[in-house]
């Protein structure tokens, strides 16, 4: 659905944010390769943050740490593997942000 908008009578980025996030809401998850360029765990939050990069581009992915217990991957999740994660994407209306929520990980060849 296109927006109404001119320089005369703009939208606002509420209006926006909010049209970008059902958006991307109504996209399903998906299988996504790449290398692990950053992972940060944070044990007290029950989140992981991984940076996934390739050649061209990266992103970012959370992991609840109820959900994938990131040291029973074999061999353990570490900085510069390759890996598939399933994920879904979230837009985050309040910062304006796309990140990704996986819910498994796979390291590549295994």
């Amino acid at each position: 659905m296109a927006l109404d908008t001119s320089p005369e009578h703009p939208a606002p980025v509420r209006t926006i944010a909010l049209a970008v996030e059902g958006y991307v809401a109504r996209l399903g998850a998906v299988w996504v390769e790449g290398q692990v360029a950053q992972l940060t765990r944070r044990p007290g939050a029950g989140l992981a943050f991984l940076t996934l990069r390739d050649t061209e581009a990266s992103m970012s992915v959370s992991v609840s740490c109820s959900t994938l217990v990131l040291d029973r991957c074999v061999p353990p999740l570490t900085e510069g593997q390759r890996v598939v994660v399933h994920a879904k994407a979230e837009f985050w209306t309040a910062r304006g942000s796309l990140s990704f929520r996986a819910d498994e990980i796979r390291p590549v060849g295994l």
